[in-house]
């Protein structure tokens, strides 16, 4: 084989490499991970009670698939208005993702004649069974967005703390 020959399949080889090592940084390890998910799993039921602005205690249960960052699922309100004692439930489905242990949900009233939006913004603390955050939500009885901290406990463990 030639000097040139040699030359030329030494070129040939670094730019096959390369390109190989482009794709691989690119393409192949973004799927990888993306499918391969070290985040905590956050699947399963969590509680939380809050107190409103407007005094009316909410109980809540959250029901959580996770998939990878990807998170579904619904919420309940079981909401006690204070002056009439009478309690009103409201279902939300949520989604959302989880990255970084920071948790974005959004929801939506899965009954189509009322008006119905939540957003939660949480952290995962501790070690995976508690989040903590802000909740808001547009609120019908203050015909007004509300919003509050809150606190998430995973079913199993101990009760969610009533914040005011």
């Amino acid at each position: 084989m030639s000097f040139a020959e040699s030359l030329l399949a030494s070129l040939a080889a670094g730019a096959l490499w390369a390109l190989l090592y482009a794709v691989t940084k690119r393409y192949l390890i973004p799927a990888i991970r993306s499918h391969i998910s070290d985040e905590l799993d956050l699947g399963g039921q969590w509680y939380c009670q809050m107190v409103t602005p407007a005094g009316n205690p909410h109980e809540i249960t959250l029901d959580l698939k996770q998939r990878w960052r990807a998170l579904e699922g619904r919420m309940t309100v079981v909401k006690h208005i204070a002056p009439t004692g009478a309690t009103e439930i409201k279902s939300f489905a949520v989604w959302g993702n989880v990255r970084d242990r920071f948790v974005v949900l959004q929801g939506r009233n899965t009954e189509k004649r009322s008006v119905g939006v939540d957003t939660e913004l949480l952290e995962v603390v501790g070690d995976g069974r508690t989040m903590r955050g802000v909740s808001a939500w547009y609120s019908t009885t203050a015909n007004a967005i509300e919003s509050m901290q809150c606190e998430w406990v995973r079913a199993g463990s101990s009760q969610p703390i009533m914040t005011a």
